[in-house]
């Protein structure tokens, strides 16, 4: 089985869409691949029929070809269609363009057209990091992204905290935190701490 922490190779610092994508090539290993302790992706590898399956696997999760194929004039692309219908499934232009040409409704210089724009980082909104937060709870989270720390981890710890599974001391422990900088963390993800340890 692949270990969870194959998950930690999602850099904060990739773009919010290529996370996507990795999560979802990521899960692809998970499940398919579970008969091996870990899988290691190369770039020279890119044409391994396991590194294939998965990346499709992930394209087929993000862009299922039905809704695809059900876009409004599906075979009928621009640069401007391309980076709409990119941000709107959060995904690269250049998933887009594959998963178009997979499912047969543009032509290889079309997909290249496609491949060749972006979506403006100014677009792009990270689920971690909503715009109702507070400017200063905003950074706290985007530091603690950079860490590893995601929102659904988080959760999980304080979760495992109020049940009582685990100690105030192996909650900070698990935040990458100590003990004094406990209560902020449950502040800014709107949690409470008990101390009845």
């Amino acid at each position: 089985m692949v270990s969870p922490t194959s998950y930690l190779g999602l850099l904060y610092s990739e773009d919010v869409y290529r996370q996507r994508f990795t999560a979802s090539h990521e899960s692809a290993h998970a499940i398919l691949d579970e008969e091996k302790d870990f899988v290691v992706s190369l770039l020279s590898k890119k044409k391994d029929l396991v590194e294939v399956r998965a990346n499709t696997f992930a394209s087929h999760y993000l862009m299922p070809p039905e809704f695809i194929r059900n876009i409004p004039d599906a075979r009928m692309w621009n640069p401007e269609k391309a980076i709409d219908w990119a941000n709107r499934l959060k995904v690269s232009t250049e998933a887009l363009a594959y998963a178009l040409k997979n499912a047969d409704l543009i032509s290889t210089s079309i997909e290249e057209e496609i491949k060749s724009v972006r979506v403006p980082s100014n677009m792009k909104t990270d689920p971690e990091l909503p715009e109702s937060l507070s400017v200063g709870s905003r950074k706290r989270r985007e530091q603690l992204l950079k860490r590893g720390l995601s929102v659904f981890y988080v959760s999980l710890c304080f979760d495992a905290y109020e049940r009582g599974i685990v100690s105030s001391g192996r909650l900070a422990e698990m935040l990458l935190v100590n003990e004094r900088e406990l209560s902020g963390m449950a502040d800014i993800y709107g949690r409470t701490l008990q101390y009845v340890d």
